[in-house]
């Protein structure tokens, strides 16, 4: 994970996952830099969450296209076929979930 990572030495990180909640990894990158690893802890959990949830209506990355999108960051695009697009409910359903994990905080 993020966390253990700097734990071990690392000083950066590409998340997949930055790309739907950029705030909150940022947070945890912040917190490392500060040496509070349990305040670091705490917010990784929510990204795991966040990242469930992604994953729960198919592959990540077409999941984080969709959440860009739906906030008007990216023109409709997604990843290339044979990727699918999500369709309307899972859409709708995927940031109803995101929303209540406040993934945008």
């Amino acid at each position: 994970s993020l966390v253990s990572g700097f734990l071990l030495g690392a000083k950066a990180c590409i998340s997949g996952v930055s790309l739907t909640c950029p705030q909150l990894v940022h947070k945890v990158y912040e917190y490392m830099q500060e040496g509070n690893v349990l305040e670091a802890t705490d917010v990784w959990k929510k990204v795991m969450r966040i990242r469930r949830t992604l994953g729960k209506y198919g592959p990540r990355a077409i999941s984080a296209y969709t959440v860009l999108n739906v906030k008007g960051v990216m023109n409709y695009s997604t990843c290339r076929k044979p990727w699918r697009r999500l369709d309307f409910g899972d859409q709708f359903s995927m940031m109803r979930e995101l929303k209540e994990l406040e993934y945008d905080k």
